[in-house]
């Protein structure tokens, strides 16, 4: 197996504010392998807070912080512009940010279709517009880098009553494993996604409801599954060479995982 050597590899990591999230835990955990970050997020206090306390631990211009709103394509560009600024070059991209599904009772009993929409553009239009501004990143710079798409345990197994979120999870799982392929054949730019199950995150304290929680979390997935656990898993997609196209699960029965497509045969 050929391991990709993190030293001096700069990454963008969106939804990386919270020092309690996922993106913040793979920053940590890249950044003390030698990484230079770029967190990204529309939490702008916590956000500098996160790439200040990186810099105290890690030695400071290793990480900064810019102000994105995914759904906007000026901004997500912005992160790039960015990184090219402040340190020269990017390498890998992390798109990550998300929100928490709404269940199917309540979507069904709003008026208008706002949060559905909001469920889509964050979960899958961005990762997909993330992706495609990294593809051509990376093209233009000769670069082959690496791109890691946060899906979700649902986007492998669908739960009860949130078919909206799963639906935006199994479109990023597809989209991984659709171009990661093509992407790789051409220019050498690796894609992959990560399939957390329920990590105890801001994102899913704001989503859910305690009982919700219990129901869901603790009989149907096996319980929550720690955090390291989950960024065992993000270093795994980011580092292994061999991984293309890949979606690796993370959770509490098989610990890290990676997710094995049915070939397909061309006649």
């Amino acid at each position: 197996m050929t391991v990709m050597d993190l030293k001096d590899k700069v990454a963008i990591i969106t939804g990386a504010a919270s020092q309690t999230g996922l993106g913040y835990g793979v920053a940590e955990r890249i950044c003390s392998k030698g990484a230079k970050v770029v967190l990204s997020d529309f939490l702008d206090e916590e956000g500098k807070a996160s790439a200040n306390a990186l810099n105290a631990k890690f030695g400071e211009k290793t990480a900064i912080y810019v102000h994105c709103d995914v759904t906007k394509i000026a901004d997500q560009q912005a992160m790039f512009d960015a990184a090219r600024a402040e340190f020269g070059r990017v390498d890998i991209v992390l798109n990550n940010a998300g929100i928490a599904a709404h269940n199917l009772s309540d979507a069904i009993a709003e008026e208008g279709t706002t949060n559905w929409h909001q469920i889509i553009d964050i979960n899958l239009t961005a990762v997909i517009q993330g992706s495609v501004l990294a593809y051509k990143e990376f093209a233009k710079s000769g670069t082959k880098g690496v791109i890691i798409n946060t899906a979700s345990q649902t986007g492998l197994q669908p739960y009860p009553n949130h078919p909206l979120y799963s639906s935006a999870k199994w479109g990023v799982v597809g989209f991984t494993a659709g171009c990661g392929g093509a992407w790789y054949d051409q220019t050498g730019v690796r894609v992959n996604a990560i399939c957390p199950g329920y990590v105890r995150t801001p994102l899913l304290e704001k989503g859910y409801t305690e009982s919700e929680q219990m129901r869901f979390i603790v009989t149907a997935s096996g319980g929550f599954v720690e955090r390291d656990v989950v960024v065992d898993a993000f270093e795994r997609a980011i580092t292994d060479e061999s991984l293309i196209g890949k979606s690796l699960s993370a959770n509490t029965v098989v610990g890290v995982q990676v997710f094995d497509y049915p070939p397909v045969v061309i006649a």
